[in-house]
């Protein structure tokens, strides 16, 4: 494969990389003239080689994959298509600065791949600060009736606390004699209504505990991907100012911050918040976007067959 570019990625890319980070590498090429004659182009490359002490991954892309992986608005594309001259590990083809002309026509505003990977970080760890806040919000108001007072006279109350925590609900279950009971549930923990306020004070004491606990155990950062989630507010960051620009930055100007969230000096409640700002703030911006909506795919295709057919011709 003739390398177009080759470039570093990853950390050493955002500006986060460590003294123990591995040194990552992507590359675009031409596939060799055989190949493409024969229909049997490679997509994708990738290996690990070790030079020293530190690991280096690569990937290297073909032409048309690469292009393919820029019209659907992968960040990995977009990554390396922004990655400036220093991060350059030899000198690019002019090829390269061709794509980079032709980028225009295929860069779309779908955001679709941001959004999934950071919707998917704050659903893993915020299912714990949601049922800690809804136990505590049932503990504070059984803590206002007497408490031998029926859940049965509360529930205008409980009707407008399940309104405010999705860990809260009031459901009905049919009993084996045929009767209807409702119940009041806490984080899916159930207290039938005709039961006393101190049971169910009884119940939301115990749950505050436990998520209370559940909570300590994850700000010590055991059970939590720190990276992933440096990773979600990164592309946040990067996808809100490529809606907005067109452009990318590297290293990227919030990279402190990303090493504190790595290093889990930031509270994961706080990250989650952080990350949910993020993605309302993208989704806004791609509404505001002058990007198109769809890629000009007939120009991408002509730039792949005329570059592949210079390569069978000149071979």
């Amino acid at each position: 494969m003739k390398l177009i570019a080759r470039m570093i990625y990853g950390s050493q890319l955002y500006g986060t990389s460590t003294t123990d980070s591995d040194l990552d590498i992507r590359a675009v090429g031409l596939p060799c003239a055989r190949d493409i004659l024969l229909q049997q182009v490679t997509p994708v490359l990738s290996g690990k080689d070790h030079k020293g002490t530190q690991a280096q991954e690569w990937e290297s892309y073909s032409l048309h994959k690469y292009l393919d992986l820029l019209a659907q608005g992968q960040l990995i594309a977009l990554d390396m298509l922004f990655a400036p001259d220093w991060a350059m590990l030899i000198p690019p083809d002019e090829v390269w600065t061709e794509i980079k002309a032709l980028a225009p026509q295929i860069m779309t505003k779908n955001t679709s791949s941001f959004v999934r990977y950071c919707h998917q970080q704050t659903q893993k760890y915020r299912i714990k600060g949601n049922r800690l806040a809804a136990a505590r919000a049932a503990c504070c108001l059984f803590e206002q009736h007497r408490p031998e007072q029926k859940l049965t006279s509360l529930i205008d109350e409980l009707t407008t606390l399940t309104a405010q925590h999705d860990s809260l609900r009031l459901s009905r279950d049919e009993q084996s004699n045929g009767q209807i009971v409702t119940y009041f549930e806490i984080c899916d923990k159930k207290i039938p209504l005709f039961a006393a306020v101190k049971t169910g004070y009884a119940l939301s004491q115990k749950l505050v505990a436990l998520y209370g606990e559940r909570t300590k155990f994850a700000e010590s950062t055991q059970g939590i991907d720190w990276k992933a989630l440096s990773h979600a507010v990164r592309i946040g960051h990067e996808a809100i100012e490529f809606l907005t620009t067109s452009q990318i930055t590297f290293p990227r100007p919030e990279a402190q911050h990303l090493r504190d969230i790595r290093q889990g000096r930031v509270p994961w409640q706080s990250v989650t918040e952080e990350i949910e700002q993020l993605l309302n703030a993208t989704k806004q911006a791609a509404e505001r976007s002058t990007l198109p909506h769809q890629t000009n795919r007939a120009a991408l295709d002509d730039f792949v067959a005329e570059h592949y057919g210079r390569q069978v011709k000149t071979t």
